[in-house]
């Protein structure tokens, strides 16, 4: 469990969301997520949006969720030291699927129950966390097609993304796909991963 904290918190949150936050001023921040699972990413996202007075709207894909079961034997609230973060936690796992919840005045969130090789985006996200399963396997979810046909709709100029993966066939796809792409250290044990921005120019 500390490792996935460790994990998260360097891969998505420092590598990904500080980043953008450096990069941009925002009042408002959209982060997609591949893979919502234990809701971890999301309860960091808020933790840190929060205190710095930033509104979210969050937006996970996941056909496979975890069980309740699983879920609520997680303690990651009580690493948090923050009154509102087991029920912010609660909240994103009682969501209803397919909508919008508003889970604080500061945090919306969305989650799509459908496998994302049938996923159409309808939004513009300002940091992808692309949390998806390793290329080894899932390898449907690493191809140039899934760029295509999900994360350029997604993203915008500036638009951030990482993962944990430094697959050379992704990487190479991704920069043929208008994505500057940078391999940089990764977490403890993953000796480096991936940082992508968004550079297609949007015509008039």
């Amino acid at each position: 469990m500390h490792g996935a904290w460790q994990e998260s918190m360097h891969v998505f949150i420092h590598a990904g969301l500080f980043f953008a936050l450096d990069q941009f001023r925002y009042n408002h921040i959209s982060i997609w997520e591949m893979g919502l699972g234990t809701g971890l990413n999301a309860l960091l996202s808020w933790h840190v949006l929060q205190a710095k007075d930033i509104t979210l709207d969050y937006h996970a894909l996941d056909i496979h969720p975890l069980p309740p079961s699983i879920t609520a034997a997680l303690n990651y609230p009580e690493r948090m030291n923050h009154p509102d973060a087991y029920n912010v936690f609660e909240a994103i796992h009682q969501a209803p699927w397919d909508r919008t919840t508003l889970i604080t005045q500061d945090f919306n969130l969305t989650k799509y129950r459908i496998d994302i090789t049938s996923y159409q985006p309808a939004l513009q996200a300002d940091v992808i966390f692309y949390d998806a399963f390793g290329p080894g396997s899932q390898s449907p979810l690493w191809t140039e097609k899934i760029i295509q046909q999900v994360l350029c709709p997604l993203a915008h100029p500036g638009t951030v993304l990482t993962t944990y993966s430094s697959q050379g066939l992704f990487r190479r796809a991704l920069a043929a796909n208008n994505f500057l792409v940078t391999k940089i250290p990764g977490p403890p044990g993953k000796r480096e991963m991936i940082r992508a921005i968004y550079s297609r120019k949007e015509t008039q």
